[in-house]
């Protein structure tokens, strides 16, 4: 199964040189957890979630309309393309421990996201296709690798 048959394919995104609260107000918008950050020329360059935003908001001291959104993002981001396979996506997940993996063109232009949500939405649905890679214990194992805190994590 590809990711391109699961992923979410109506994804907002914002520019590095775009304030906080302008990736805030997208996620509030589009009732999600991350906005992927995109260059000039479209291509992602990197990934900005509500935690990061409020982890600014505090290290930073500002409001989130002063602190631009290259400061914060993660500019490290794992992606996909929309015809890697599903198993791939969930091997990202389990070793970035990440909840979310943009998909790019050729181009490295976002066509989609794939969340955790995703993936068990489509596990889950009566009469799916069940592929080994959707299977309940592999979606369990890799929510349970994103999920696990940290061990240099704050007490």
């Amino acid at each position: 199964m590809q990711i391109s048959e699961l992923m979410t394919k109506r994804v907002r995104t914002c520019r590095m040189d775009e304030r906080c609260s302008t990736a805030a107000k997208l996620m509030w918008d589009g009732d999600c957890g991350d906005v992927p950050v995109v260059d000039p020329h479209d291509r992602l360059c990197g990934i900005i979630t509500d935690r990061d935003i409020c982890m600014a908001a505090l290290h930073q001291g500002l409001p989130i309309s002063d602190i631009p959104v290259a400061s914060a993002m993660a500019s490290r981001v794992a992606a996909c393309s929309p015809t890697d396979s599903v198993s791939a996506a969930l091997e990202i997940m389990r070793e970035r421990r990440v909840r979310r993996i943009p998909v790019v063109d050729a181009d490295r232009r976002v066509v989609g996201v794939l969340s955790q949500g995703d993936l068990v939405v489509a596990a889950s649905l009566p009469g799916a296709r069940k592929e080994a890679e959707l299977t309940p214990d592999n979606i369990i194992r890799a929510l349970a690798s994103i999920s696990t805190q940290r061990r240099e994590a704050h007490a």
